[in-house]
C-alpha cells in the first residue's frame, strides 16, 4: 500500500532542498515552466508580484495537502478559489491542467528519487483542489437564467 501523504510530504522536501548558488529553485522553475506554457498564462500573470506568488504557491500546496487528508475545504482555500474565479482573476478551468501539468514536469525535474509513486501523490493530492478550483469557477459562472 502507498502513502500518499508520506510520498508526497517526502518529495516536497526534497525538492525543496534542491538547492543551487542562488537557493532554492524549485517555485522559479515551476513559474518559468508555467508561464512558457501558454500566452493566457503569460498574459494573466503580466502584472503579478512573482515572489508574493510563489509564497502563495507554497502555502497553497499545504492547503491542497490538508484537503487531501482531512476531507475539509480550507478556508484559505475557498478565498483563493474566489480570487480565480470569473468575476475577479478569471482563471479558466483548462488553465489548470496546464498548471498541474507543469508543476509535475517541475517535480520531475527537481526530485531526484522522482518515481510512478511520486507523481501519483503529487496528482492526487492536487486533484481535489483543481476539482474545487474548477467547481466554484463554474458555479460562479452561471448566471440566474443559465
Amino acid at each position: 500500500m502507498i502513502d500518499l501523504d508520506a510520498v508526497f510530504n517526502e518529495s516536497y522536501i526534497r525538492v525543496l532542498n534542491d538547492k543551487t548558488s542562488v537557493g532554492n529553485r524549485f517555485f522559479d522553475d515551476f513559474y518559468d515552466r508555467f508561464l512558457a506554457s501558454s500566452p493566457l498564462v503569460a498574459e494573466k500573470f503580466k502584472n503579478v508580484d512573482m515572489a508574493a506568488q510563489k509564497t502563495m504557491l507554497k502555502q497553497s500546496l499545504f492547503y491542497l495537502l490538508n484537503l487531501y487528508t482531512m476531507k475539509k475545504i480550507p478556508d484559505h482555500l475557498t478565498e483563493i478559489a474566489r480570487q480565480h474565479d470569473p468575476a475577479h482573476a478569471d482563471i479558466a478551468p483548462e488553465l489548470y491542467n496546464l498548471w498541474l501539468e507543469c508543476l509535475i514536469d517541475t517535480v520531475r525535474e527537481s526530485d531526484p528519487q522522482f518515481n510512478d509513486d511520486v507523481e501519483l501523490a503529487w496528482r492526487m493530492i492536487c486533484s481535489q483542489g483543481i476539482a474545487f478550483m474548477v467547481f466554484v469557477y463554474n458555479k460562479n459562472t452561471k448566471t440566474p437564467h443559465g
